[in-house]
């Protein structure tokens, strides 16, 4: 069987992606899609000018997380709308707010037993019930005061999964299907049984990158992948696999001439080229977390309709940046964020006060003496506007 190691990428540590909320599953919330399915490259400039973030934003509604003894969160990750309510995983469990921000439930399951889980891959809603990819190959649905329901095993574990059909497609990373197949995208049947295998590669590397970012996504209403340690976004239909953007960093994207291997972080380390681009997929919109080497990590917002990208401006002051992350894409221009409750007044400060809100009847005073990460609904600019 062929082992390699796992490398993790965490908050603080590059695009604080452990925070990056992003959704898997698409909702009824969302619109849908203003882009076609045609080929595009875009070309990016890590020497862009910057623009500022407050000024891609059109206007911004602000929702405090209660903070309670039971509701002490250490990140957001992958929100959902049921309801009137919010659910997503945090580091202890599965968390229900009202959709002004109010407490309602948690559950945590995490253990070893038949109706516990390990860490969560990935969460998406099947209704009310509450279905979690763990690392330890189950699918486990619960509700969401924390009954269990069910639990399936996978023949085979994957960076990250989603449901489709009467099954899955399976982001396999570089590990291998069936202990020897070279296959970075997988459909599988309901017990993770391989039963079509895309995206080949010819070795396998001898590591792989896992981040909380899905890879395999519902946008817009098209299936959507994109790969660790890759430039391009593919499209999956009708049984097919096939580009469907292409991130053209030039001659500062590092894997050009650079070999997948067991140093392949000591040329990372050496390197002030891009090396790892993921994207918080919209329907239209996506903001964009590149890791140049292993030091600055630039974002940019991109128009997919038109190609249209802007480099944003997540600078505070000298020592501090904005940490926002998309939590989950609600149309082609609206997102939910999560922000550290401290970085709410100084992005509120370069707005005009007819440009934001606070919901439930919060005050900006009482979102700073939280902890917890507040989530804002924004609506960005027109393209036009940058």
């Amino acid at each position: 069987m062929n082992s390699h190691n796992t490398f993790y990428l965490f908050a603080g540590m590059f695009f604080c992606l452990l925070m990056a909320c992003s959704s898997g599953q698409e909702e009824a919330t969302e619109q849908a899609a203003v882009v076609n399915t045609e080929f595009r490259s875009i070309p990016l400039s890590l020497n862009a000018p910057d623009t500022k973030l407050a000024d891609l934003i059109e206007s911004v509604e602000i929702v405090k997380l209660e903070e309670t003894s039971e509701s002490l969160l250490s990140f957001i990750n992958a929100v959902h709308e049921v309801g009137d309510s919010y659910v997503f995983s945090s580091e202890d469990g599965i968390y229900t707010f009202s959709n002004e921000g109010e407490y309602v439930e948690k559950f945590s399951r995490f253990g070893e037993g038949p109706e516990e889980h390990d860490n969560i891959e990935d969460l998406w809603m099947e209704g009310d019930t509450a279905v979690i990819h763990d690392t330890k190959r189950y699918i486990k649905r619960y509700l969401l005061d924390g009954t269990f329901i069910s639990a399936e095993k996978l023949e085979n574990n994957a960076d990250h999964i989603m449901p489709f059909e009467d099954g899955y497609l399976m982001d396999m990373g570089f590990r291998p299907v069936n202990d020897t197949l070279k296959f970075g995208l997988v459909k599988a049947d309901k017990n993770g049984v391989f039963e079509q295998g895309y995206l080949p590669f010819d070795k396998f590397p001898g590591f792989s990158i896992k981040t909380s970012t899905p890879t395999v996504q519902t946008v817009g209403g098209m299936v959507l992948i994109q790969k660790t340690l890759s430039d391009s976004v593919y499209l999956y239909a009708d049984g097919q696999v096939k580009p469907l953007i292409h991130y053209d960093f030039g001659d500062d994207w590092l894997l050009s001439d650079t070999e997948l291997s067991g140093n392949f972080f000591t040329e990372v380390q050496q390197s002030e080229k891009t090396w790892m681009i993921m994207g918080e997929l919209g329907p239209q919109l996506t903001v964009l977390n590149a890791q140049v080497g292993m030091g600055s990590s630039p974002r940019f917002l991109m128009d997919r309709s038109n190609g249209k990208t802007i480099k944003i401006d997540v600078q505070i002051d000298p020592e501090e940046k904005f940490s926002f992350a998309i939590c989950k894409w609600r149309g082609p221009k609206e997102a939910i964020l999560s922000l550290e409750s401290l970085q709410v007044a100084p992005l509120i400060d370069q707005l005009d006060e007819s440009q934001y809100n606070f919901r439930g009847g919060t005050t900006l005073e009482e979102i700073e003496s939280s902890e917890n990460r507040a989530l804002l609904v924004v609506k960005w600019k027109d393209s036009a506007e940058w």
